[in-house]
């Protein structure tokens, strides 16, 4: 069956959400290469291929991608999804500013972020969540909503994260089936636990990370697992 861009598209983001990255990438690959992407969807393509560099510590490469899919979709009409799609490239873009060493660019972009909408969709809460941690920001505003929504275990996960609960959002996370954000909750749940001397909580933690890590090559985040897991020996 071939497949049209949009549900391309749609294949490639739900397989980066699940871990399947390298179906993700040859994808993205696959339509781009074309040249054919509609514009509606290439934001979203590159803001894959984006996220896929920067696990691949391809800094300069990720921004590149990340910059241009903005481009794109400022072009676009506003409407509620185009508006959705920028919050969306914008926090990954906070997110490369940290790894290009820009802490005070990525608080400028996380101010951007909130309040937090209430159409913001299930990865958005938790990348910001992701996002708020690593700026030792407050994340009031996602507990507020999680308070108020019970029962959506994407906001329960994130305000989880905002509120220290590492453990606790790395169980909600693994019943949703998303280990990119479990690894990712573990790797710093792990630096925690080394900072206070758990060594061996911090190891156990460390091991799940970078088995999914190694799994899909992401240079970036093995080398920051494998400096912590030194740590631990």
């Amino acid at each position: 069956m071939i497949l049209s861009a949009s549900q391309v598209t749609t294949a490639a983001l739900f397989a980066h959400t699940r871990g399947r990255w390298k179906e993700a990438a040859w994808r993205v690959e696959e339509l781009l290469a074309t040249g054919e992407a509609p514009d509606v969807v290439e934001p979203d393509l590159r803001r894959v291929a984006a996220q896929l560099r920067l696990a691949q510590d391809d800094i300069e490469g990720a921004a590149s991608e990340c910059e241009r899919a903005l481009a794109l979709v400022r072009a676009q009409q506003h409407d509620i999804e185009a508006q959705a799609t920028v919050r969306n490239l914008l926090l990954l873009r906070a997110g490369i500013a940290i790894a290009e060493g820009r802490p005070a660019a990525a608080q400028e972009l996380a101010d951007s972020m909130l309040p937090l909408s209430s159409r913001s969709d299930p990865e958005f809460v938790i990348e910001l969540a992701l996002l708020l941690a690593d700026l030792d920001r407050p994340g009031d505003a996602l507990i507020e909503e999680a308070s108020s929504r019970p029962s959506d275990p994407w906001l329960q996960a994130a305000a989880a994260i905002v509120q220290g609960q590492l453990e606790q959002a790395t169980d909600r996370l693994v019943v949703l089936g998303t280990p990119p954000y479990e690894a990712a909750v573990r790797l710093r749940a792990a630096a925690r636990l080394v900072a206070e001397g758990r060594r061996a909580e911090a190891d156990a933690q460390l091991q799940q990370a970078l088995a999914f890590y190694r799994s899909v090559g992401a240079t970036r985040y093995i080398r920051e697992g494998e400096a912590l897991l030194a740590a631990t020996a």
